[in-house]
């Protein structure tokens, strides 16, 4: 990660004023910047999605996560064991994100293998020539 102020470059987000309120409010306690904060909540949040990602990619992890998501009931309860409260609403969303994610996940793989295939394909094709 660049510390250097040159070589940050200037986005412009649209974000939530309540939220704002809370990045600023953690900002003045932490003696941060608005803007360090930002991109330190940033990369911890890419870590836990890359994480997530590599989960979903793996298909036996896949298949428990999306076991234990299908069914929101199942969902609040597993909140509920750890201290949570996962309302209705939110149990649902996260059924249906977890369904969208695993999707994507599969399309991913079968990406990767189609890739693979070609490119052993070009390769064979090269020692043909």
């Amino acid at each position: 990660m660049a510390k250097n102020k040159e070589n940050k470059v200037r986005a412009s987000i649209t974000i939530d004023p309540e939220i704002l309120a809370q990045i600023d409010e953690i900002a003045e306690i932490t003696q941060e910047s608005r803007s360090a904060l930002i991109e330190r909540f940033l990369l911890g949040g890419i870590e836990e999605q890359r994480k997530y990602l590599g989960y979903m990619d793996n298909p036996v992890t896949r298949v428990i996560l999306q076991s234990l998501s299908a069914n929101p009931v199942l969902i609040q309860k597993i909140a509920c064991l750890v201290g949570e409260n996962v309302t209705p609403d939110e149990a649902q969303a996260i059924k249906e994100n977890s369904a969208k994610q695993a999707e994507l996940a599969k399309k991913r793989a079968a990406s990767r293998k189609k890739k693979k295939k070609t490119g052993a394909v070009k390769s064979d094709l090269a020692l043909d020539t």
